[in-house]
């Protein structure tokens, strides 16, 4: 049953993930090329729509281009783009964090490996926090960059790849077995 449960929760990581990540590119899409034209935020919805499915049929599509956007985010201006994409952020680390945890402790079922990986978790994101800072004190767009990917990976169960191999390793080490 607990195997069932994991690949259930791996699976909806996987999804919500891809939705995620189609929501920021959304998003993203709107701030990089609707902010290419001076007055594109102050335009009404439908007229935001229809700049943006002419622009979108003049270029070939990249990594960035949506292919579709939810008529929701036309509504929002800049600052309001920019603040649901910070939203979408901590609910995707909230989320995946919970997944990672849910993950870790349907597969090992020991609390000491799931406060392990929970503080693990905690370290990055305090980490990332810290290198953010950083990069404002040092108007240092690096900082930034790294911060962000070490972000990128709290949003998703990329942190499995680190968390799995060392619960699996922690009780051996502890009892000094060869691995």
């Amino acid at each position: 049953m607990r195997k069932v449960a994991v690949i259930g929760l791996l699976i909806a990581g996987l999804g919500l993930g891809f939705f995620i990540e189609n929501q920021k590119i959304a998003i993203n899409f709107l701030l990089e090329y609707g902010g290419r034209f001076p007055e594109f935020f102050s335009l009404s919805v439908a007229e935001k729509m229809t700049w943006v499915e002419a622009w979108k049929a003049e270029r070939v599509a990249d990594y960035f281009f949506a292919h579709s956007t939810p008529a929701w985010l036309y509504t929002l201006d800049y600052s309001g783009l920019v603040g649901v994409k910070w939203i979408l952020a901590l609910l995707a680390i909230l989320v995946f964090t919970a997944l990672n945890l849910g993950i870790i402790q349907l597969s090992f079922s020991q609390v000491k490996i799931t406060r392990y990986a929970a503080l693990f978790l905690a370290t990055l994101l305090v980490l990332c926090g810290g290198i953010f800072v950083l990069g404002k004190v040092f108007h240092s767009a690096g900082f930034y960059a790294v911060a962000r990917e070490l972000l990128g990976g709290l949003q998703s169960l990329v942190p499995l790849m680190i968390l799995f191999p060392a619960a699996w390793l922690l009780p051996r080490f502890q009892q000094n077995q060869p691995l």
